[in-house]
């Protein structure tokens, strides 16, 4: 609502948004989205469909590609991870505090994964998420590998693609 309001200040001449929650009366085109059996993201598609009238028939699927594999294997590599161990990955950032799995918890997984199976630990996140990935790491007896600061949705993503098993928080 926020930003509906500023944009119904700034005098935008066309402010599109869904007829919940009272809102309505920001928008200069009010529309019905079915939010039953309808994707998050398929919602905020079909909003845009004034603007993007083919908005609807984008895919929703990412994929990782081959250059998005050889870049993760080459960031590995600079971070010192070799194949040959379990690696597992943790992201313990979220973007509510209130989802969030504590760090402490996160630290005591990990230095169990490498105690018990000699695991290498890789904590990411991204540039909201350095507290939460050094939290993590200082806990932890071994430090793991912490690549932070990512800021390509398809880093992250090369890099879950990489690890054997990925522990997250609702994010």
């Amino acid at each position: 609502p926020r930003r509906s309001i500023l944009a119904r200040l700034a005098g935008a001449p066309r402010r599109i948004g869904p007829v919940t929650r009272g809102h309505g009366w920001l928008y200069t085109e009010r529309l019905r989205v079915p939010e039953e059996g309808l994707h998050l993201v398929r919602q905020k598609l079909a909003m845009a469909g004034p603007l993007l009238p083919r908005a609807e028939e984008l895919p929703l699927e990412l994929v990782v590609t081959a250059e998005d594999r050889a870049w993760a294997g080459a960031r590995l590599a600079q971070a010192g991870i070799t194949s040959g161990r379990p690696l597992v990955g943790f992201f313990p950032g979220a973007g509510w505090w209130h989802k969030t799995w504590p760090p402490d918890r996160f630290a005591a997984l990990g230095d169990a994964l490498q105690r018990d199976l000699g695991a290498t630990i890789l904590v990411l996140g991204g540039t909201r998420d350095v507290a939460s990935t050094r939290a993590v790491a200082g806990r932890m007896q071994r430090a793991p590998v912490v690549l932070d600061s990512l800021t390509d949705l398809r880093e992250p993503m090369a890099l879950i693609d990489a690890v054997h098993l990925f522990v997250s928080n609702d994010t």
